[in-house]
This record gives C-alpha cells, structure tokens and sequence, in this order.
C-alpha cells in the first residue's frame, strides 16, 4: 500500500472521506511494522521506513487542506531493534500530532525465563526493555517528549514455570494456563488477575514497584493501581503527551473484584485528568448495565446512497512545548507479541446478522470426561457431538467445553458462535 505514490493517494483519499464523512477528529495509523512485520526484521521490504514516512507526509498535507484540525496519529514500537530500522523519527515528528508507543510486551511466555511485561525500568543501565529506555531512545531520535503517549497494558504475560523458583528470571516452559474468559494461554485480562488475587496466589513486587504473582507452576507480570500511579507521574514528570491503554475490556469494568469499575482507567485519569478520587473502602456494588443507543427512525423516502456528515464541534490541534501536560489519548494498540483478543464491535446490519466468535462466549468448564472421538481442527477446537450449542477446545491439560450465549450455536466451519440459521445443526437434544 505504501510502496507507489498512487497507491498511498487511494488509501489517503479512502481514510479522508471515511473520516469526514463520520465526523471522526482523525486517524490512527497502526502498523506493525514497517521493515519488521509482526516483529520480524527480515521479512519486509528495506523502503518500508521511506515510504511510511513518504504517507506521513502525503496524510498530513491531505488533512490540513481539508480541515486543520484533524488529527493525525500512530502506534509505533517500543523495542529498539525495530524503532531504528522502522522509522524515519524526524519525519513522525513532523507530521504526526501524537506517537502512541506501544511499551508492553517486552517480555512474554515465548522466552524461557519469566520477564515483566511492560516495566518502567530496566534491571540496569543496558537493559533497552523498558518504558523509559523506549522514551529516551525516541528523545534521541528527535521526537518531542509532548508528542510521546505512554502505552499501558490491561492485561498480563503469563509463564509456566519449569522449576521451583518464583522470581523474575525464574526458569520457565512456555506460556501459562489460559483465562476463563480470554481463554488464551500466555496472557491473562486484569478482571482474571484481580480474581486469582483474591484466591490465593502471592503477589510481590521488584524493587522498582512492578507486580507479579504466582501460584503452583503458574507466573503472571502485570500491572495494577499502584504501578499505574508511578508510571503516571512519570509521564507528568518528563512532559509527555499522556497515557494510552489496550485494551478497555480487558481491565475489571463490572467490579467482579470488589474496589470499584474499571478501576485502572479510573487510575490513569485521576493521575493524568484529576478526575475525583475513588471509594474510601472497597466496594462490591457493579456498575448499571450499559444501554445502547436506539437506532435511528427507518425511511421510506429515496435514499441515493450518500453518507451526510454530522454537525461536530471542532477541537483545536494541540499545542506542543517541552512543558509538563496532563493530556490522556486512550486508545488501543497492537504490538509483535499477539497477546489479547480484538476489541468487539458492534455495528448496524440490514442482512446477516454479526457472529460471536467463540473466545466471548461463557467460562469454560471441565468436561468428565469428554465425548470421544472429538474432530479437533486446526486451531484446536471440535463441535459437541451432543449438543448444538457447545463445543470443546483443545488444551494441554485435556479439552475444555464451552457454550454459546443463547440462541446461539457452534459453527465448526468458522469455528465462531454463530446464528442457527447459518449453522444448520441437525442435533435434538434438550429443546434444541
């Protein structure tokens, strides 16, 4: 998409209208990464970091001939093999109005040892894993400190331990056990950490305040209130442009651990927005659900098929200078390590209903035992051969059942919860 003048000009044109047409205040361009897909520094083409930066620029002047005060933003690296041989540093610095650094996931369950997942230091002077080396090595390269937004994780990295040891840098065999909810090994959602917490598992912190806890064989990095406090003031401290956070749906939004909804985000904002303090005691009330928005009345009347901006209030750009600012830009991010699940999104459809994918549905359970003869696929899940609705996922510990929300059933084609009319089960059992 990058590589030709025209080919940047018919994405540029698209991402315009889509933009202006929805009243969007820009865009942020997520791309992981040039020269080093997914991570990997040979497997792209060496004019990537040129012609991202040729885009930047083509953006920008695209933009401000539209509208001067659309945003434009971007979600870059925090490891420093890949910013160096990524990015033109400069000319983000002049087209873009903030640079979302995506510090977390420095260590993970792909490495045989347990690492903190996004530590705001390193373990010494040479250690380039951390929030304040990716900070520093970007200031060197000529982004403004005001420009930098500080990326936070919601979640954990999760191990397996190989021997008895509990600290970091403890042995380690592969990634941990998977969630309840996100049901991937390696990584576990906040609202899944703060539940273990309160269950037994030891927590401790290192000598710069980063979390961890264990349990058995089980070791998770993560972060929490008070971590997110010190990496807060940090922010406020060196002048940064403020706080990012993936994901939204991964921190404990309905209170499941008793100190109040959301309580990381709540953290960020009271650091960064001065937003009121939280509870004086813990508190296991849950929040009220959340109500959608009633859909727009239906039309008789012709309808030529053209998108009507809405009347919005415009936000000035932000001005930039070397001062302390207290701005938080949230947003989500993705990084080389896959760790979590999409975010959801929810759309309006005339036709086919939207599926669930299978990773949303109910906690799963035990089987005792599972049917045999289960038809696992390629990414290890097979459809129950009793019931239209669950399903099972393979895992080392054995398979898993699972259930699909009402009235859904398990397609194994797409290996997703799907509408019955699209699966066309045949089971009868139980009212199915």
């Amino acid at each position: 998409m990058v590589a030709t003048r025209a080919s940047r000009a018919k994405f540029i044109s698209s991402a315009l209208s889509f933009v202006t047409d929805y009243g969007f205040d820009g865009l942020d361009l997520q791309w992981a990464f040039p020269v080093c897909w997914q991570g990997d520094c040979t497997a792209g083409a060496a004019a990537d970091k040129a012609n991202f930066a040729m885009l930047l620029k083509e953006l920008r002047e695209v933009f401000d001939a539209k509208d001067n005060d659309l945003l434009l933003t971007a979600a870059v690296a925090a490891h420093d093999n890949i910013v160096q041989k990524a990015y033109d540093v400069g000319s983000m610095n002049k087209y873009l109005d903030f640079v979302n650094l995506m510090t977390f996931d420095f260590h993970g369950g792909w490495e045989p040892i347990t690492g903190l997942v996004a530590p705001l230091y390193g373990s010494d002077a040479s250690d380039t894993k951390s929030v304040d080396a990716a900070v520093k090595l970007y200031a060197r390269m000529g982004l403004d400190k005001a420009k930098m937004v500080v990326g936070i994780p919601f979640y954990g990295q999760s191990y397996k331990l190989s021997t008895g040891g509990h600290s970091v840098a403890a042995p380690a065999a592969g990634p941990g056990l998977a969630g309840e909810k996100t049901q991937q090994r390696g990584m576990l959602a906040y609202h899944e950490i703060c539940f273990r917490l309160r269950t037994g598992w030891m927590s401790k912190r290192t000598a710069n305040g980063d979390p961890y806890m264990y349990l058995k064989d089980q070791w998770v990095s993560y972060e929490d209130v008070q971590s997110i406090k010190k990496k807060a003031d940090y922010i406020a401290s060196n002048g940064l442009g403020g706080a990012m956070v993936w994901t939204l749906d991964l921190d404990d939004f309905e209170n499941k651990c008793c100190s109040e909804p959301q309580p990381l985000l709540r953290a960020v904002s009271r650091a960064l927005r001065g937003v009121p303090s939280g509870p004086v005691q813990a508190s296991c009330k849950q929040p009220p659900p959340a109500v959608t928005p009633a859909p727009p009345p239906m039309t008789t009347t012709y309808d030529s098929g053209a998108v009507q901006s809405p009347t919005t209030t415009k936000r000035p750009r932000p001005a930039f200078s070397e001062t302390t600012t207290t701005t938080t830009t949230t947003t989500t991010t993705t990084t080389e390590k896959t760790t979590t699940t999409a975010p959801t999104t929810t759309t309006t459809s005339t036709t086919t209903p939207a599926t669930t994918s299978a990773a949303s549905t109910e906690a799963p359970h035990m089987t005792s035992p599972a049917p045999g003869g289960l038809k696992f696929n390629a990414i290890g899940f097979a459809a129950d051969p009793e019931s239209c609705s669950s399903y099972y996922r393979k895992t080392p510990e054995g398979p898993i059942k699972l259930t699909c929300s009402s009235p859904l059933h398990f397609n194994p084609e797409s290996s997703q919860c799907d509408w019955p009319d699209a699966v066309k089960c045949q089971i009868k059992q139980g009212g199915e």
